[in-house]
């Protein structure tokens, strides 16, 4: 079986929205803007490089990046869940401001099958964006956002964008109508969770024509991804996105991977098959890298590695010692993986213990390329080119997330993070809701919870909360006239904490299962 085969160039399809875009002549007036790849991995946690603290997965190529830029010991997603994250990114705003807020299942945005109306009698709210049916905003991402891409592409950057997109299925909504001008690997509808493999893949991927039935997924996007360098790199400067379907579940890793792992563990971490995918997801960064240095790229290039959101735990990794994972509001859930890269302007070895968030990315993109940010749409992030140049720092702000459904875990919730504390509010328990408060300076693995012994902090964060909510004019949850208070909802604040300790325990005495 072969992993890294040369694919022909028939792998993308241009799209047609380049208007704006600036010609050799004018790129060549800015010889110094650099050239941007970003990596987005699915479901990855915060400790699941070498590099972060894991004992099992072999990262070598993701430690090197990582110590040839700096690493963010406090990197943040956006959301819990992979749509309302990615849609975050590529648009530069909270959640709740651009009301994405939850995974997209339906196959248009005429399709809301996750947005029930209070059928649901043991919860004791309808969550949001259930009255909204025709409101495509809520299940894509509208015309009327420009995304990063856009706003690169308009200035003259090639774009481009391999894999996972998640942000919509409604054909005149996928990436190449919103700023990439190269796509394919993404999907054209959706089929569940399905195995890493080729035979899977061809009838549900875009521009994926030469796929043939034994190609791992992960290498043969990352296939693209070599030819798109190879193709660009002279008519610099370009911009792509690596969106990798790796390490999500089911957990289907390419057999001379999964071997290598399958008589070994780690102290906590001990899923041989993850540990193969997350090798697997190694792999495709090292070749990338290779792309870059061959054609003499990398040093005016910024990687930038991240992943959605935590790994699913503990059914596929890991998070400990940090609490929770994949769709609880726990720092489990909510950190990741965050290096970035870009040797002529990032020292070696640097390391940040800021937290910064992924809406963060589209201001520092710009600020990188010399791009104007749009001017009639609010960007929530920063720009980080004062902490990646080392010419100052950030200022103090608070976090924010906002996830008013229901999940497996959790029911609708917010929670922020303000100088150290951590307050999560969950709205389905009781008046009002509960609050669980954290101090992360003293307990970053969230072990106490201090909203009964301070109730003055719960009230100042809680304000911080309403103040979010009303000025991004959230969708928020509502009673539900259904609700059987004679089968309570087993969604909220005492369900979610012992979900997550329980889970805890469990790893703590067993480890991830194999």
């Amino acid at each position: 079986m072969t992993f890294c085969r040369t694919i022909p160039v028939i792998g993308f399809a241009a799209c047609s929205l380049v208007a704006g875009r600036l010609d050799a002549a004018e790129n060549a007036d800015n010889p110094d803007r650099p050239n941007i790849v970003f990596i987005l991995i699915d479901d990855l946690g915060a400790h699941d490089l070498g590099i972060t603290g894991s004992d099992y997965y072999e990262t070598p190529n993701l430690d090197r990046l990582a110590r040839n830029g700096m690493l963010f010991d406090q990197g943040y997603a956006n959301a819990v869940v992979c749509s309302p994250a990615r849609a975050a990114i590529y648009t530069g705003q909270y959640p709740a401001r651009n009301k994405f807020t939850n995974v997209v299942i339906g196959e248009n945005h005429d399709e809301p099958k996750l947005f029930d109306i209070g059928k649901f009698t043991e919860r004791q709210l309808i969550q949001a964006n259930a009255q909204h049916f025709d409101a495509k905003h809520l299940r894509v991402i509208p015309h009327e956002h420009t995304t990063f891409a856009e706003a690169l592409r308009d200035e003259g950057y090639t774009t481009g964008f391999i894999g996972k997109w998640h942000c919509g299925y409604s054909r005149e909504f996928h990436p190449d109508a919103h700023g990439w001008t190269h796509a394919a690997g993404f999907r054209k509808f959706h089929r569940g969770t399905t195995r890493h493999w080729g035979r899977h893949w061809q009838d549900i991927l875009y521009n994926v024509p030469d796929m043939e039935d034994d190609d791992y997924l992960s290498d043969y996007l990352t296939d693209l991804a070599v030819r798109f360098i190879d193709e660009h790199h002279d008519n610099e400067p370009f911009m792509l996105t690596l969106s990798h379907y790796l390490v999500h579940t089911p957990l289907t890793p390419r057999p001379d991977l999964a071997e290598k792992y399958r008589q070994t563990s780690g102290e906590v971490q001990r899923n041989f098959r993850y540990a193969a995918m997350v090798e697997a997801v190694d792999e495709s960064v090292g070749r990338v890298l290779e792309a870059l240095e061959k054609h003499g790229v990398a040093d005016n290039t910024m990687v930038v590695f991240t992943s959605d959101q935590g790994a699913l735990s503990p059914r596929a990794s890991s998070n400990l010692p940090l609490k929770g994972g994949k769709s609880f509001p726990y720092e489990g859930g909510v950190r990741i993986p965050f290096i970035i890269t870009w040797p002529d302007r990032i020292a070696p070895e640097s390391r940040s213990d800021e937290r910064v968030m992924q809406i963060d990315l589209y201001p520092t993109f710009c600020e990188a390329a010399g791009v104007d940010l749009p001017e009639n749409q609010h960007l929530d992030g920063v720009s980080l080119m004062p902490l990646l140049t080392g010419s100052g720092g950030l200022d103090e702000r608070p976090l924010f997330w906002y996830y008013p459904h229901y999940t497996h875990a959790i029911g609708p919730y917010a929670s922020v993070i303000s100088e150290g504390w951590k307050l999560i509010r969950h709205f389905n328990d009781g008046d009002g809701g509960a609050y669980e408060l954290y101090d992360l300076r003293f307990d970053p693995h969230e072990y106490k919870d201090l909203a009964g012994e301070k109730p003055g902090k719960v009230e100042e964060l809680a304000r911080l909360i309403e103040e979010h909510l009303n000025e991004t004019e959230a969708y928020m949850p509502r009673p539900n006239p259904e609700y059987d208070p004679d089968k309570p909802s087993h969604k909220g604040l005492n369900f979610t904490k012992e979900m997550a300790e329980s889970q805890r325990l469990q790893l703590q005495t067993e480890g991830t299962p194999r």
